[in-house]
């Protein structure tokens, strides 16, 4: 279940028109904005508010209760649809998460509560709100008490991309990036392997997207990424929601006409986590 979409956007069947068979790229965040105040109801020692916030998958916050919250607090107001979780334990230690946002006199859910039952990175999408504040709640049913660590959360308005991808891409899951350290002997024989690094490196392609919506839309995600480098990517939330990752892209992103003017493709790899 690393994609929970509410049964709204279900029936609904697409967002700003835009089939939920489309892949959904997820940078635009409200938790790491720089005017938005971080509120942690607790904190383990060395596990800080902030840790969650600045995009890292080795830091984490992490509370000192059964249940704990995260909330942002942002200068302004925003359109939300979407959160993330990534590199988290909730599926060691049995957590749960659920996120909402305030309406200006209190908390509206904004998704059911999930325990995931594994680590990997965990998307939601949802109606779209307005709301300057949206946290995240987590629980866990060990005792004694052991919250689980959350590297990475966001919220924001996703980037429902205009097209899908051409049925020639390799899927996500197809797309491990695995290093792998194998000892040998002198005479040959083999004495073990292990895992060095591990993720998923996908090659994103998307064909005939109009020129105008590459400028109004695409660009903004171009511009996020070659300065704050991480995102979420959701392949095909109905068709494939165990496809969700998170990651970066160390090249620059640059869309290119395919021989119309008002037509354009853009190809890059993500490099990602999925667990």
């Amino acid at each position: 279940m690393p994609v929970v979409i509410a049964e709204a956007l279900v029936l609904a069947g697409a967002v700003d028109g835009v089939p939920l068979s489309h892949p959904r790229i997820l940078y635009d965040d409200i938790f790491g904005l720089s005017d938005t105040t971080l509120v942690a109801s607790t904190e383990a020692t060395g596990f800080p508010k902030e840790n969650a916030a600045d995009y890292l998958t080795y830091d984490f916050w992490k509370g000192t209760a059964d249940s704990a919250t995260l909330e942002a607090q942002a200068a302004t107001a925003h359109f939300i649809d979407y959160a993330l979780i990534a590199a988290h334990n909730m599926g060691d230690v049995g957590g749960a998460a659920q996120f909402s946002y305030h309406n200006g006199s209190s908390w509206v859910d904004l998704t059911i509560e999930v325990n995931p039952g594994s680590n990997r990175v965990l998307a939601f999408l949802f109606p779209e709100v307005f709301a300057s504040r949206v946290r995240v709640e987590v629980t866990s049913d060990n005792s004694p008490a052991n919250p689980p660590n959350l590297g990475v959360v966001m919220a924001g308005k996703a980037l429902a991309m205009q097209r899908g991808q051409p049925l020639t891409n390799k899927p996500m899951l197809f797309s491990r990036k695995t290093v792998f350290n194998t000892n040998t002997s002198e005479g040959g024989q083999f004495l073990g392997r292990s895992v060095r690094r591990q993720g998923v490196e996908p090659p994103l392609r998307f064909e005939n997207l109009t020129a105008a919506w590459v400028r109004q839309h695409f660009e903004p995600f171009v511009t996020h990424v070659q300065n704050k480098g991480f995102f979420g990517f959701v392949e095909s939330p109905v068709d494939y929601p165990n496809d969700v990752a998170y990651g970066t892209c160390d090249l620059d992103i640059q869309p290119s006409h395919d021989g119309l003017p008002d037509r354009m493709n853009v190809e890059f790899a993500m490099k990602g986590l999925r667990e």
